[in-house]
């Protein structure tokens, strides 16, 4: 099990008492709302709540402060409504306060300066047991929490508090929602603070997060991991995938979003679930607080047209789910309620009339009693009363009784009648969605993260991002000498001399073997083929002395006579090129790039990304997730242990990479090639 962060946000959840600067009772200013907000909210919390306001003796007839120093008592929590929150945190340090939170704006998202003010308030907290919340925050802390809901909650985290309001709503569809962080620019308290926080929670479901970008990398793992070593659902909305969300989300809350892709891997690896839309993840979330776990990974469709049937089959094919195969007793007992022609395995097209009678009841039992069906989704076109009425109040019946979750799809652009609002609102086990796709998608992630619980917990660690000005100076090295670096951590090259002659050239040749390559060897011209640097195929003495020579000639021409030496190698011919590469990405930290290779690649672009550490398994399922996976696949099954092959040599990379990363920028083996008997060798090698 995984131990929770040392922060325990208990008391400003559930403080004994607030303080809240700049409080006002002003007609039309913001700050009356905000102290009526966050004075109900302590009403609520039975918590003493104290305006601070050196221009007022009372505000709304409550005895007001000038300081937080004239306070009778120490708050736990701290609201600066100010625009200038300095002299009140000093004040709250000097006084021991939890938490302060702060509210204005003009921090980190604004340049600059706003990046200094923010570490004022950093340096204002330095070496303090007070925890600052914000700044360019909103008070979404201190909303209405229903308390008359039951069942599993939801807790919220945003870098955006309009952004979690979906989520928030979902309340008022029976949904629990029990607390609400709105982080800001997180100064200090971030979302990972929050999230392990949240996890010990007594009934926590899920917990919901709209992030911008990570600030903390390594935290946020801690937290993720005890998270899903307490089986809490992650879910999560991340801007910033585009150039102008990256933009966007640094003036918004000042921070550096990273790779859209990176952060796929990096959400994958510790099973946390990504969405793309809000919409998306206001559904799923309610879906997974709704469900346990999956008793089967079929899914079945029950329809009332045959048109309805086969879109749904497709849709259902393009999400990689699998309709369930059922039963050969529950296509007997179908067949008994849906005359012929009319198909009955999977989707289950009824034609309508069967479900508008006593029929339809005993159809709809029969597929959910079917033992390799673990969700049934009923899609509805359009409303069609009475049948759909019908329809819909035996699903209600049905949800209620059996443990398999059952999805109703309303396309129509009509909203439900009162009739069918009476029905739902009676049925909270009943999954409405208004989107086949919303409906396809929360499915998919409730199968996926079940599925995904089953595997061996990742390790809490990262390579969390390195200030890239403390990196030492490193050598620029040429191919073979990054190629010698490489060999000391596993990884194997064919074989090859480095030489200075044409002469030279040929009695390397002679002992490794034709046909053979000649390259330049230059640490500052990177493209080699395209500069006339290398030549193949190679088979006689005469042709490798006049590669040998032409290549010095135009070695010494891009480089000013700098560079005059030459590779000799054995030329290793047929097999799959791949590419392994580092990046560093700034909210991340490291990643390993793994795809095809080759003179291509930069033209298929087909990779994807590993997160270190990554065990053999993890290789494995990156190279599934190519888009020529197939190919690869293929090839590498007919090579004895391909597959372990690769993993061992991208693992050797990763450790090297980590070794090293503080000497180089990016370490990049183009192509890595694999042949048919079982070689894996680096052909092309680039450190920066």
């Amino acid at each position: 099990m995984s131990e929770p962060l040392a922060t325990d946000l208990g008391l400003f959840f559930h403080p004994r008492s607030i303080a809240v600067v700049g409080a006002s009772d002003r007609e039309g200013s913001p700050n009356r709302t905000y102290w009526n907000l966050i004075r109900a909210w302590g009403g609520r919390q039975r918590a003493e709540v104290f305006p601070v306001n050196p221009n007022r003796d009372t505000i709304d007839d409550v005895p007001c402060f000038a300081d937080l120093t004239s306070l009778p008592v120490v708050p736990n929590v701290v609201a600066i409504l100010t625009g200038d929150p300095i002299p009140s945190l000093r004040e709250a340090v000097a006084l021991g306060v939890d938490f302060v939170v702060v509210f204005a704006s003009g921090y980190a998202e604004a340049g600059a300066d706003g990046a200094r003010r923010q570490r004022e308030l950093k340096d204002v907290l330095a070496g303090s047991l007070t925890r600052l919340i914000g700044p360019n925050t909103n008070l979404n802390t201190f909303e209405k929490f229903r308390d008359d809901l039951t069942g599993k909650k939801v807790a919220l985290i945003t870098q955006s508090g309009h952004q979690g309001r979906p989520i928030y709503l979902l309340q008022e569809l029976g949904v629990p929602v029990s607390y609400w962080a709105p982080t800001g620019n997180e100064a200090d308290l971030s979302s990972a603070d929050f999230l392990s926080w949240f996890v010990d929670q007594s009934d926590m479901g899920a917990v919901a997060l709209y992030l911008e970008a990570i600030s903390d990398g390594s935290a946020f793992v801690r937290a993720a991991v005890h998270a899903r070593s307490h089986d809490v659902p992650l879910l999560v909305v991340k801007s910033g995938s585009s150039e102008a969300g990256k933009k966007t989300a640094l003036t918004h809350t000042g921070k550096l979003a990273g790779s859209g892709r990176i952060v796929d891997a990096f959400f994958d690896k510790f099973n946390i679930i990504r969405l793309d839309t809000l919409e998306e993840w206001t559904d799923t979330t309610r879906f997974m607080v709704r469900t346990d776990r999956p008793t089967a990974d079929g899914l079945a469709v029950v329809s009332i047209s045959g048109g309805t049937s086969a879109y749904s089959a497709d849709l259902v094919a393009m999400f990689d789910l699998r309709l369930a195969e059922f039963a050969a007793d529950t296509v007997s007992t179908l067949r008994t309620h849906v005359p012929e022609p009319l198909k009955v395995d999977n989707p289950v097209d009824t034609g309508g009339h069967p479900l508008g009678d006593h029929r339809g009841v005993e159809i709809l039992r029969t597929v959910l009693n079917d033992p390799n069906v673990g969700v049934l989704v009923c899609p509805l076109a359009a409303p069609f009363p009475p049948l759909s009425t019908k329809f819909l109040g035996d699903l209600a019946t049905l949800s209620e009784e059996s443990p398999t979750p059952i999805c109703v799809v309303w396309s129509s652009p009509l909203v439900e009648s009162d009739e069918v609002r009476a029905i739902l609102d009676g049925a909270p086990r009943l999954h409405f969605f208004r989107s086949f796709r919303h409906c396809l998608t929360a499915i998919a992630s409730w199968q996926r993260y079940h599925s995904r619980q089953r595997l061996p917990i990742p390790e809490p660690t990262l390579l969390a991002p390195i200030d890239s000005t403390t990196r030492s100076e490193a050598p620029i090295l040429d191919e073979l000498a990054a190629r010698s670096l490489l060999l000391e951590f596993g990884l194997t090259a064919p074989a090859e001399e480095r030489v200075s002659s044409p002469q030279s050239a040929v009695d390397a040749a002679s002992r490794i073997g034709f046909p053979v390559v000649v390259k330049g060897l230059s640490a500052t011209v990177q493209h080699k083929m395209a500069e006339g640097l290398v030549a193949l195929d190679l088979d006689t003495t005469e042709g490798v002395r006049t590669a040998t020579e032409q290549i010095l000639r135009r070695l010494s021409e891009l480089t000013n006579g700098v560079d005059s030496e030459v590779l000799v190698a054995e030329q290793v011919t047929d097999g799959l090129d791949l590419l392994i590469g580092s990046v560093e990405d700034p909210e991340i930290g490291l990643a390993i790039v793994i795809g095809l290779g080759g003179t291509h690649a930069e033209l298929v672009s087909d990779v994807t990304y590993l997160i270190p550490p990554f065990t053999t398994d993890d290789v494995i399922a990156a190279l599934g997730q190519l888009r020529n996976s197939r190919m690869v696949s293929d090839f590498l099954s007919n090579v004895t242990d391909g597959q372990l092959l690769v993993a061992a040599s991208a693992q050797r990379f990763g450790d090297f990479v980590a070794q090293y990363r503080d000497r180089f920028t990016s370490v990049e083996i183009n192509p890595l090639r694999v042949t048919p008997n079982g070689r894996v060798v680096m052909l092309d090698t680039l450190i920066t």
